[in-house]
């Protein structure tokens, strides 16, 4: 058994050196080792000369007519070039005038723009005075004591005092209704007179604006100042 193994091994590797021996691999008509070299594999070639090297771009395909993009809508095609959103103040009445003026040289109507119109509460008081001589509001004020009103020196306002308050209130009818009850009780020559103005102010707010109305109102001149509107309305 181990003999025949033997043999076997020997002629396995005499037919390998064989094999590897070009001129007995051609002699017993067996495929050398270098039957797939490259002379042997360019002699088996058909017509190389037809073989011809392309770019990888040149082979894309052309795009198809169908793969242009598809036209916009009629819709989308007559949109604004461009919506803003502008506002101006807060105003002054005397200053809203220019503002409304250049709104309609625009073209646009009062629907078109909104008028935040802000109010800042004034004061009202119920006073008696200015008196001339101290001597004068030193008999007044005893006459209001008497009357059993109460009342306290007005002092350094450009055009009541020296004189006599009888009240401050937020609003000209609760200052109405405080001078008729000192004047029930005598006190006739009070009367009310605003000691701080109430203060209007106007926030123009305009959207939809083109583009060419934004630099319009954007432009330089002697109206109000435009800017973007606030993230709130």
């Amino acid at each position: 058994m181990l003999r025949a193994l033997l043999i076997a091994l020997v002629l396995a590797n005499l037919a390998v050196w064989a094999w590897r021996q070009p001129a007995v691999a051609h002699a017993l008509s067996l495929p050398g080792p270098d039957s797939q070299r490259a002379p042997d594999r360019l002699s088996r070639q058909i017509n190389p000369q037809a073989v011809r090297l392309v770019h990888a771009s040149a082979t894309a395909p052309a795009p198809s007519p169908s793969a242009a993009p598809a036209a916009l809508p009629a819709s989308a095609a007559s949109a604004p070039l461009n919506s803003a959103c502008l506002q101006a103040g807060p105003l002054s009445d005397t200053a809203l005038a220019p503002a409304v003026a250049q709104l309609q040289a625009l073209g646009l109507t009062n629907g078109q723009w909104q008028d935040g119109r802000q109010e800042s509460g004034g004061r009202w008081i119920v006073v008696m005075g200015p008196y001339k001589t101290p001597d004068q509001l030193q008999k007044k004020q005893q006459e209001l004591r008497g009357l059993k009103i109460a009342a306290d020196e007005l002092v350094n306002h450009p055009r009541l005092s020296p004189g006599l308050s009888l009240g401050q209130f937020a609003s000209p009818t609760e200052a109405q209704a405080r001078l008729a009850q000192v004047s029930r009780q005598g006190a006739h020559s009070a009367r009310v007179e605003v000691l701080v103005p109430a203060r209007v102010a106007h926030l123009l707010r305009v959207t939809s604006l083109s583009a060419e109305q934004v630099s319009r109102l954007s432009a330089p001149g002697d109206g109000p100042r435009w800017q973007a509107c606030d993230a709130t309305p």
